[in-house]
């Protein structure tokens, strides 16, 4: 079917890494509570958004306080921050929605990138598992 497709080049792969969307989940290091928490959220935005690169990174304690701290950034911006006082995280699926399709449109401009048509009733109705 592709017989006559140029192969791919390196130059050409990593400008398409650099054109996805990263999405970061920092949180503090020792918590088991937290590890599931990642793991759940990988797998929500991977079934919502599969073109999102999504990163783990555990922060080191220095003291009681940084314990249970939990950040979503979006391309380094913020989306969400749970204060360590607060047992569960809930972020929206309409805010992690707009965050992306803003990252996308500021690292893709011109360009039109699939999933970004649905409307906010579609995605934000949808389950995901």
């Amino acid at each position: 079917l592709f017989r006559f497709a140029p192969a791919m080049t390196v130059s050409k792969f990593d400008k398409m890494q650099q054109k996805r969307v990263r999405l970061q989940v920092r949180y503090s290091g020792g918590e088991r509570h937290a590890m599931r928490i990642f793991d759940r959220v990988k797998t929500v935005v991977r079934a919502a958004f599969p073109d999102v690169v999504v990163e783990k990174r555990i922060r080191g304690v220095r003291s009681s306080r940084d314990t249970g701290k939990f950040d979503i950034l979006v391309d380094d911006r913020l989306v969400y921050s749970k204060p360590p006082e607060r047992d569960g995280v809930f972020l929206s699926m309409r805010a992690l929605t707009a965050a992306i399709v803003r990252a996308r449109r500021l690292r893709r401009p011109g360009q039109t990138v699939y999933g970004d048509r649905l409307s906010s009733r579609d995605k934000s109705t949808a389950y995901y598992p």
